[in-house]
């Protein structure tokens, strides 16, 4: 859909005149928002216990895991890319606080390690004694296309994720277990 927009702007001139002129701004091209429409079914001791669906609007066209991360929030904790052509078979480790490296009681550290291929096989948080959040150490495999197959926790409740994708290459079901138990999962209806 195409959006025309007109803006009023009155200008003096350097004889201290008033002039009104019509300023049209160049056609905009918005993308077109489309509605998807997803089931999230929550299970209890291997039961359902609640269905949810949800209808969410959005101008991101393929479904990928980005998009459960910032519409459903899980997984909770992802790194914001997965793949870097920079950082083959490379650790990279972050401290929090760079004035206290090797501080593990009041520093942590976000360590990503990059398999042959650029992707991130493994991403982990290391806590400290005073920080507010637990540690992490997610384990991720990837199909042969490239696209993300699960993300298992090895820490901890142990979380994982276990991703279905369609033809289209969209994912289609993403599976949540806490502990191996399947906890939820959210598919798209549409």
């Amino acid at each position: 859909m195409k959006y025309i927009s007109f803006a009023l702007l009155f200008l003096s001139s350097c004889e201290g005149r008033n002039t009104a002129k019509l300023n049209y701004s160049k056609e905009i091209n918005r993308p077109t928002e489309i509605l998807k429409i997803f089931k999230t079914t929550n299970y209890s001791f291997g039961r359902i216990s609640t269905e949810v669906y949800d209808t969410i609007k959005s101008t991101q066209k393929n479904i990928d895991i980005y998009y459960f991360k910032k519409h459903f929030h899980r997984p909770y904790y992802l790194p914001n890319s997965l793949t870097s052509g920079h950082h083959k078979d490379t650790v990279i480790t972050i401290w929090g606080n760079l004035k206290s490296t090797g501080l593990y009681d009041s520093n942590w550290t976000n360590t990503y390690t990059y398999d042959s291929l650029g992707h991130v096989a493994n991403y982990a948080y290391s806590s400290c004694i005073t920080c507010s959040s637990f540690a992490f150490n997610y384990i991720i495999t990837y199909n042969s296309l490239g696209q993300v197959n699960t993300i298992k926790n090895t820490l901890g409740e142990q979380d994982s994720y276990v991703i279905h994708y369609s033809k289209t290459n969209d994912i289609k079901e993403l599976n949540i277990y806490s502990s191996g138990e399947l906890e939820a999962s959210i598919a798209a209806i549409k």
